[in-house]
């Protein structure tokens, strides 16, 4: 005899955003390794440093097509699964400072920022986009 399963509407919804959960976080990673292989090196400055409960969130800012964007999905963050060394690098990153970060188009608010590669040629900086005045902060 086989047992039917009765599935109501809180199942779905249970089904619903254990699928969404998944397809975000495979789409942010397999975006992210994208960026590592074939992203295109650019400037941008540590804006700001938010500390929650249970997380940090390091802002950056940046020019894309002479745009100024903002995002903390910058691939820095505090995780069990960092080394020691990359712990000790993030503990190093100095607000109002440059950086040398990837980016591709297909995703223009997700970077990943390299913190162990501080740029200090203002030349470098003013092609980025960057203002003098954002120099001198």
């Amino acid at each position: 005899m086989k047992k039917r399963i009765n599935l109501n509407a809180g199942h779905f919804i249970v089904l619903i955003v254990c699928f969404l959960i998944i397809y975000f976080s495979t789409k942010d990673i397999l975006a992210k390794n994208e960026i590592r292989e074939k992203g295109k090196e650019i400037v941008v400055k540590f804006t700001s440093k938010t500390k929650l409960p249970k997380t940090t969130n390091f802002y950056f800012t940046y020019f894309i097509d002479k745009k100024k964007v903002t995002t903390a999905n910058s691939g820095i963050s505090y995780s069990i699964l960092n080394s020691d060394e990359e712990e000790k690098n993030i503990d190093n990153l100095k607000i109002n400072s440059f950086y040398l970060a990837k980016y591709i188009p297909d995703y223009p608010n997700v970077i990943i920022v390299d913190p162990t590669k501080q740029i200090t040629d203002t030349a470098k900086i003013l092609e980025s986009g960057f203002s003098k005045n954002d120099i001198n902060k």
